[in-house]
């Protein structure tokens, strides 16, 4: 038996693909216990997880200044922004917290996103093995040049503040990091040095505490998912008014996620609400139109769901960009949509099977990837080689 533990950021997509990997272990005789901010993480954990919470002050202090900011800036801003005011205080504010953890629960191994650098920085200070957690392929890929040496500098302040020898990228793991996507979706990018194991996406089943109307699904005629994600779903009002009103008349049924304000203000053909259980709608629906997440756009492709991809800000470029260039979908610009273009790209993706054809090409290689088992059997394998079995290293 292993002691894992898994230390997470407060951002839902980074979370979500862990269930899986985490019940995967646990069903295999592996103790778990999750490390996090209690208002983000506990909702999406199933019953009985082991979970241990950062000071709630100290995380209120750090992330609701951050949540006006976050919604404001775009492109490479908006790059700049996640790692100056998240990544890097994050960082240092729970750093402290990740090492009395470890003292408490004697992990054998720390399993850590890769933007909670706390996780891998704790581990390189108590000397326990870690493994990287991967959830956007923009991360390892070396796409813009510029961004990437500002990152690596960032970074490299960030170790000397505290007090620990620079690596190029402390965000990747020396033993293994594990990518929940494949290379057939990603792209041949140059990547960073380090080993990586492409898992696809982790599609295990999670906890699903949202009631959904399942009744008012049409049972016939094509069916759309709009989403902009967790973080972004407030964004912008302007989003919601062109895509009601482009699609009124459509003969398709659309599942709106929007603010609670939206529910009743939104045309007959739509079934609007603030939060669905994706994971298990997707199998009822017929393409997606969302902000081009990383997680959002895997599951979409995994059940072979063409999409609509508006990105808006982070990585959501590149994976746009991925979508795109496997012709598994269409891209607007986010800041420039309007009726007429999002009617033609959903008339145009709902019609025209190629984009229907090359998702399901990229799904099946999720689908030969390994997902949840793989990425569980690489966390044990890796833990055997390490020695971290029953006690630590």
């Amino acid at each position: 038996m292993t002691r894992f533990l898994f230390v997470v950021p407060p951002l839902t997509g980074h979370i979500n693909p862990l269930i899986g990997v985490a019940g995967e272990l646990e069903r295999q005789g592996h103790e778990i216990h999750w490390l996090g901010h209690v208002k983000a993480v506990l909702p999406l954990l199933p019953e009985g997880a082991h979970f241990h919470a950062f000071d709630r002050v100290r995380a209120r202090n750090l992330l609701e200044p951050l949540s006006k900011r976050a919604s404001e800036v775009r492109g490479l801003e908006s790059v700049r922004f996640l790692f100056e005011a998240f990544v890097c205080p994050l960082a240092q504010a729970t750093l402290p917290e990740v090492e009395r953890a470890i003292d408490v629960l004697a992990p054998d191994m720390i399993v850590t996103d890769q933007q909670m650098l706390s996780g891998a920085l704790a581990a390189r200070r108590k000397q326990i093995p870690w493994v990287a957690t991967v959830t956007t392929t923009a991360a390892i890929f070396k796409v813009w040049d510029i961004a990437d040496r500002w990152i690596t500098k960032v970074l490299a302040d960030l170790q000397r503040a505290c007090d620990m020898e620079v690596w190029p990228r402390p965000d990747l793991s020396p033993l293994a990091n594990l990518v929940f996507s494949t290379p057939e979706f990603s792209g041949r990018f140059d990547q960073f040095q380090a080993p990586f194991t492409f898992v696809g996406p982790s599609l295990a089943s999670r906890p699903q505490k949202e009631n959904f109307p399942w009744d008012r699904l049409s049972p016939s005629g094509p069916r759309l998912l709009i989403t902009l994600g967790t973080v972004n779903r407030d964004r912008d009002p302007r989003f919601y008014h062109v895509v009601t009103e482009a699609l009124a008349e459509m003969p398709c049924q659309v599942i709106l996620v929007a603010p609670e304000a939206w529910r009743n203000r939104t045309p007959a053909n739509f079934i609007t609400a603030p939060r669905v259980p994706q994971l298990a709608l997707l199998p009822h629906v017929d393409a997606v139109f969302c902000h081009a997440g990383h997680n959002t756009v895997c599951e979409s492709l995994a059940h072979g769901l063409p999409l609509i991809v508006a990105p808006i800000r982070d990585d959501q470029p590149v994976i746009a960009r991925q979508v795109t260039q496997a012709g598994a979908g269409v891209g607007l610009r986010f800041g420039r949509l309007t009726e007429t273009n999002v009617r033609t790209a959903v008339k145009k993706v709902l019609a025209d099977a190629s984009y229907r054809e090359a998702a399901q090409r990229i799904g099946a290689s999720f689908a030969r990837a390994g997902g949840s088992p793989l990425a569980a059997r690489t966390l044990i394998e890796t833990a055997s080689r390490c020695g971290a079995v029953a006690g630590g290293v």
